[in-house]
């Protein structure tokens, strides 16, 4: 998209001609008029949106946030119940929790934090996606401010589903949510999801 947009705006040597032409003519002329006349609103979009990403302010201080343990469900399991994922998806899930931790770090929003000495609260809990109030109260005693539960849900090897769910785990005000149905069940797809929902829903308005 950058190609195409840098050769959209490649002067030709007429267009040059015709530009030193009118030039000549109105000299008192601010050179900023002609840029706010530009053909291409697309870019002023963008700067407008740099602008607002570079008015964040610099001292704003990170969430602490417990980024809880991707969950798995097999809805199409002989067995019924919570069964531990095969170990091609729960490496699958230790890739994408460590993604997500990733991105939301490298925001500047959220601060993940260390959730290994609640790990036995995590196991006794619940499942975290029927249960977000669950979340919220390990990651109260766990010294965050927010808990970000995700799982994902297989439906075949075609198709999955990732969800991601953002609260306050003081109030359990509800910050942010997001749903990505994937095709093929590989590393590629379920990091691609991901990248989507932090992109397109996580992060996608300012969080308080």
């Amino acid at each position: 998209m950058d190609h195409i947009i840098l050769a959209t705006l490649r002067p030709t040597v007429a267009n040059c001609r015709g530009l030193y032409r009118r030039s000549t003519l109105s000299r008192k002329k601010p050179a900023l008029t002609r840029i706010a006349r530009s053909p291409f609103p697309a870019l002023t979009v963008v700067s407008l949106t740099l602008l607002a990403a570079l008015s964040i302010p610099a001292d704003a201080q990170p969430l602490k946030a417990a980024i809880f343990p991707f969950e798995f469900i097999d809805a199409g399991a002989l067995t019924p119940g919570n069964a531990p994922p095969p170990q091609a998806e729960a490496g699958r899930l230790a890739l994408i929790n460590g993604l997500l931790k990733d991105r939301l770090a490298a925001s500047g929003a959220y601060e993940p934090i260390d959730l290994s000495s609640k790990a036995e609260d995590i196991a006794k809990a619940p499942a975290l996606e029927d249960c977000q109030r669950c979340a919220e109260e390990i990651a109260r005693a766990a010294g965050a401010e927010i808990a970000v539960v995700g799982y994902v849900q297989k439906v075949s090897n075609l198709i999955l589903n990732i969800n991601i769910r953002i609260s306050n785990a003081q109030s359990g005000q509800m910050l942010a949510a997001g749903s990505a149905d994937i095709r093929g069940n590989t590393d590629e797809s379920w990091t691609r999801g991901v990248e989507w929902l932090v992109k397109n829903r996580l992060l996608a308005k300012p969080q308080p």
